[in-house]
C-alpha cells in the first residue's frame, strides 16, 4: 500500500492517496472556506475515548461533543439546532 500526500499550491489542494489516486482532500476556497471531502463519504473526527471541542482551544470554546454523546457548551452559551422550519430527528 502506498500512501502520499501531494499539495498544489496553485489549487489550494491537499492531496490525500492511495496508490497514485486521491482517496481524500482538503482545500481552502476563495472565501476561506475550508473543504474536507472524501472518496468514502464518512468524515470521522476524534475517537470515542475524547471530547471534541469546536473553538479557538481556550475559554472561548463554543461546542463540546463529549466522548459520552452528547453535545453541549462550555459555559453560558445557548446551542440552537436548526433553524424555522428544520425538523431536528433524535434516536429512541
Amino acid at each position: 500500500m502506498t500512501k502520499d500526500v501531494l499539495i498544489t499550491p496553485g489549487s489550494g489542494n491537499i492531496d490525500f492517496k492511495n496508490l497514485d489516486v486521491t482517496q481524500a482532500y482538503i482545500r481552502l476556497e476563495d472565501d476561506n472556506d475550508l473543504v474536507i471531502v472524501t472518496n468514502s463519504g464518512n468524515l470521522v473526527i476524534g475517537d470515542a475515548s475524547s471530547d471534541i471541542y469546536i473553538g479557538d482551544g481556550t475559554a472561548n470554546i463554543d461546542i463540546v461533543f463529549p466522548a459520552d454523546g452528547e453535545i453541549r457548551g462550555s459555559g453560558n452559551q445557548t446551542i440552537t439546532l436548526g433553524s424555522a422550519g428544520d425538523s431536528i430527528r433524535y434516536g429512541s
